[in-house]
């Protein structure tokens, strides 16, 4: 024990890598695989022969067969362990490889050919595991194994760090860089490790033991990516935008820019624009710019299908792009509607097998109609039972030509005080049963004026009847020497005669049997 806490001392001095932390516990649904199952020892109970990573309460792993653990390379070797880790894009990770000769030291048994290997798979998915080996000629059981988990939300395979595996221990590799070991830890052959010399020769004790370090980086597909922009101006501006303002029967021209933000390529491109209603394509106006199409290119009339612009642009690598124009007639004055018509223009852009993204920009067309009145009308007041008396009262309105709401004033008919509020949806609870005319006056602004218009309805929140108290009903005694109790003295008197019976005829029943 003096000489294991003695390189406990040494060990911490020397070497920054070693956890001081035990791995946290894992659920049972969550636990990683480890193999062979083995006998276990504890540090006060080591091996009487050569095994490794079978101690259960190693004060530097804790489980000792759970000896691969993962992390973040961030320059701390001391905590943040872990069987299992979300990955993340241009991060490298450090992956950590234990292994401990647990005979005991008294017995100076040596292992022999100890060697280190990990499986790092070149598959592609969202989990990818790492196994970690440790293997001698002369251990029980001749090879161990455990596995740990890297995960992310998309797909993504491990590729190994060349030149990054390095060995520590209180040997050869006491420095605080340790001593390199070959990139074959990565295959089967795996890499000799040993105290002092990298020769297969590892005794037993904590003071032999050696930690591994060799580092992954993820590797992500390149993801597409790519934008659709839309933007409007009222034809003879020089301004693009994506809210604009015109007059009826003005012409105006969009713009569309496809763009691929992504590294990959985008193949067969279609671009659908819904075209706003009272506007009118102009024919021949459809028009596209790219790097295959320079000077530009005007689609035909078969591109035009009603109120949509059907187009096939092609393929776009990455960075590449497209600009995309074409013109519209507003409608004239006759065919608008009094007041400000947002007229909104709808693009998307789908890739082949790809998402959908689009935009939209919007001209606004102003139709003054003085004459056409004000309307302000209350058209309905709704009654909504909550239950228990309480109800949901909505008012729905009818506004336009410039008039708008300033506020509802509700009487519920229940002596209560009115309630003032700009909401057209309101609860109320009524304390007792009883009919209620209900009424909102509506408040309009109208020019400088105020108008009020008023919607009415009613509830009726029943009595709820109760169920009269039942009259106590005096008890009788009814006499001892009555009826009743000559009847009780008839069943008791059959009953025993029964029983009586019975007991003979069985005992008849048994003497036949005999």
């Amino acid at each position: 024990m003096k000489k294991f806490m003695n390189f406990l001392k040494r060990h911490s001095k020397k070497i920054a890598v070693i956890s001081a932390v035990s791995f946290a516990a894992l659920s049972v649904g969550a636990v990683l695989s480890w193999g062979p199952e083995r006998p276990t020892f504890t540090v006060a109970n080591p091996a009487s022969y050569v095994t490794f990573n079978s101690i259960v309460d190693n004060p530097h792993v804790g489980d000792e067969r759970e000896f691969v653990s993962v992390k973040a390379v961030d320059g701390n070797y001391t905590s943040g362990w872990k069987d299992e880790i979300n990955v993340e894009p241009g991060k490298e990770y450090l992956v950590r490889i234990y292994a401990h000769n647990n005979a005991a030291e008294n017995l100076n048994l040596v292992a022999k050919n100890t060697t280190v290997s990990a499986g790092v798979p070149t598959t592609t998915g969202k989990m990818v595991p790492i196994s970690g080996f440790v293997s001698a000629d002369n251990a029980q059981p001749q090879k161990v194994w455990d596995d740990i988990r890297l995960k992310s939300d998309v797909n993504f395979n491990l590729a190994y760090v060349a030149g990054s595996a390095r060995i520590f221990n209180n040997g050869y590799a006491s420095n605080a860089e340790g001593q390199p070991l070959p990139d074959s830890i990565v295959t089967a052959s795996g890499a000799k490790i040993g105290y002092t010399a990298p020769n297969g020769d590892v005794p037993g004790c904590f003071q032999y033991d050696n930690f591994v370090y060799f580092k992954v980086k993820p590797q992500f597909a390149v993801q597409p990516d790519y934008t659709i922009e839309k933007e409007v101006r009222v034809k003879g501006s020089t301004q693009w935008a994506k809210n604009v303002k015109a007059n009826p029967g003005a012409e105006v021209e969009w713009r569309m820019q496809f763009k691929n933000t992504g590294q990959t390529q985008l193949n067969n491109v279609a671009v659908v624009d819904e075209t706003p209603k009272n506007t009118t394509t102009v024919p021949g106006s459809v028009e596209i710019f790219d790097a295959n199409r320079p000077n530009g290119f005007k689609f035909g009339p078969e591109a035009i299908q009603g109120k949509l612009i059907n187009l096939m642009i092609g393929n776009y690598g990455a960075t590449s792009n497209a600009w995309i124009y074409y013109n519209s007639k507003i409608d004239s004055k006759e065919k608008l509607e009094c007041g400000i018509n947002k007229l909104v223009n709808k693009v998307y852009a789908t890739p082949a097998e790809m998402p959908t993204v689009d935009d939209d920009a919007t001209v606004e067309v102003e139709k003054e109609c003085d004459e056409m009145p004000p309307v302000y009308e209350c058209t309905a007041l709704k009654a909504e039972s909550l239950g228990s008396s309480k109800y949901r009262f909505t008012t729905t309105v009818k506004v336009g030509n410039g008039a708008t709401v300033n506020k509802y004033i509700y009487n519920f008919g229940d002596n209560t005080v009115e309630l003032n509020t700009d909401k057209n949806v309101v609860e109320h609870q009524y304390a007792k049963p009883g009919k209620y005319d209900i009424e909102v006056r509506v408040l309009f602004n109208v020019g400088n004026e105020q108008k009020e218009a008023r919607c009415t309805t009613n509830v009726v929140i029943p009595t709820v009847p109760t169920t009269p108290e039942q009259p106590e009903v005096p008890v009788t005694e009814i006499p001892k020497t009555g009826a009743g109790e000559i009847v009780a003295g008839l069943f008791g008197t059959s009953a025993t005669a029964y029983g009586a019976y019975a007991w003979v005829a069985s005992r008849r029943a048994l003497k036949n049997i005999r």
